[in-house]
């Protein structure tokens, strides 16, 4: 496996801690629109250094493009928030790893990457594995489904913006795309203050540090996700190995989810299994993809 898969299977347990931490001061009143300001807030100053080396924009679509691009990442990341907010991580964090479907289907028209067979068939056992995590009843079905419905919306913004990254970043260069791009991203979650329903006063000092340490982990992976698909492109395989956040995440959630004071582990076995299992084949998916 190419050592810049290996940085983003880092980066997928690096995301999944980072929705647990959001989980966790969402747990204790953070909604998802000050999520989504605080943490976009953090990505833009995690870019801030690359304004001093990236040349200036000399075009309009030069800030065009990065400005449509922060539109979709800033729309993930809301959704993301919002899916969290309902569900389980162990069950939303798997749903996204459906981005990898929107990726494939995406480089078929906008990429000349050629894929193999056996990227498409991982591809489809992603999409399986997706499946077999979805409620075994119908009350648990009809509860999880604003999340469910909410993650794969989520994931499919976020697949598109990862298509637009590796083809306009590559050209543009990663330190250009990402000041502009990610700078963008937090003015969008602006528009997100007037929808917050208490004063900062009023979150104490201890859910304010859940909050920032998720809003620092997501920023890094962030960051690396992006370096990978400027400079590296291959943006399926990328996200079939991304897509292992969903196996990260019912693992970190069973071993140390009591720390983040999680209760999803008190679901039931036969819950955890389920979601085990699906997941397993995006595990079976990222071997098939990244065989050489």
């Amino acid at each position: 496996m190419e050592f810049y898969l290996w940085i983003i299977l880092f980066a997928a347990i690096v995301y999944t801690l980072a929705t647990m931490c959001m989980k966790r001061s969402s747990n204790a009143g953070i909604g998802p629109w000050r999520t989504t300001v605080v943490w976009n807030g953090l990505l833009a100053l995690f870019s801030l250094p690359c304004w001093f080396v990236a040349d200036s924009p000399t075009t309009l679509s030069s800030l065009i493009i990065p400005l449509l691009m922060s539109f979709g990442f800033f729309l993930g990341q809301l959704l993301n928030a919002l899916a969290i907010q309902k569900g389980d991580v162990s069950l939303v964090t798997p749903i996204m790893g459906t981005k990898v479907v929107f990726v494939s289907i995406l480089a078929i028209f906008f990429l000349p990457d050629a894929m193999g067979a056996t990227v498409w068939v991982g591809t489809l056992l992603a999409a399986m594995g997706i499946m077999l995590m979805r409620g075994s009843n119908h009350t648990e079905r009809k509860r999880l489904l604003p999340s469910i419905l909410l993650g794969l919306m989520s994931a499919a913004s976020f697949g598109a913006f990862d298509i637009v990254m590796q083809k306009f970043g590559s050209a543009a260069g990663y330190a250009e795309i990402v000041s502009r791009t990610f700078t963008f991203t937090f003015l969008w979650s602006l528009l997100l203050i007037p929808k917050w329903k208490s004063s900062i006063q009023k979150v104490d000092g201890r859910t304010w540090s859940w909050l920032l340490a998720g809003g620092l982990l997501h920023a890094g992976q962030a960051m690396i996700l992006a370096y990978v698909l400027t400079t590296f492109g291959d943006a399926t395989r990328v996200n079939i190995v991304y897509g292992s956040r969903a196996f990260w995440s019912i693992v970190l959630v069973w071993i140390i989810g009591h720390w983040f004071s999680n209760t999803e582990r008190h679901l039931g076995k036969a819950v955890f299994y389920r979601r085990l299992a699906g997941s397993s084949f995006l595990v079976v998916a990222i071997l098939l993809a990244t065989w050489k």
